[in-house]
């Protein structure tokens, strides 16, 4: 138990030295709007409720990818494995859409929104709520399909390094 009360904000650095501790899995989060895909890669992904379906998606609110998803109000939810690193280093980097697209096989779901064809994981989903918190935008998605790969082991982001995530 924690006997202390911090009323000030904490350091950045130590704020982004302790997030870095905390590991998350690596996703590519897409959507189309006007016919153009977008994307980028992503660790803040969690469940909200299994009762609807509900995710949570978390994007700077600067990013392309953020304003493309409140346009069409729809995204997909690609969870990566380890043969993914370099196709998540790609589209965690400024880069064309057309560019980022070029790399990896992808295909169009139900919403429209382009889906990683070996991905662990995909939840394709429509966008039911939006909240902005500072700097990001938290994305609250149902998803209309999902798609589970025949992969095994995923891929996770840990003390600023992937790492494979495999069950023992």
């Amino acid at each position: 138990m924690f006997d202390f009360i911090q009323t000030e904000a904490v350091p950045r650095q130590d704020y982004h030295d302790g997030m870095a501790r905390l590991a998350a899995g690596v996703c590519i989060i897409t959507t189309r709007v006007n016919g153009h895909p977008e994307g980028m890669t992503a660790t803040s992904v969690c469940s909200v409720s299994d009762a609807p379906p509900t995710l949570l998606v978390c994007l700077n609110q600067r990013s392309s990818t953020f304003q493309a998803c409140l346009e069409s109000e729809i995204l997909s939810v690609n969870v990566l494995g380890p043969h993914a690193t370099e196709l998540s280093e790609i589209f965690a980097k400024p880069r064309s859409t057309v560019e980022k697209f070029s790399f990896g096989q992808w295909h169009t779901g139900t919403t429209g929104s382009p889906l990683l064809t070996d991905a662990l994981v995909i939840f394709d989903c429509r966008i039911v709520a939006t909240h902005r918190v500072h700097s990001h935008g938290v994305l609250f998605c149902e998803p209309v399909s999902v798609q589970i790969g025949s992969a095994h082991e995923g891929l996770g982001y840990f003390n600023r390094r992937f790492i494979r995530m495999a069950a023992h």
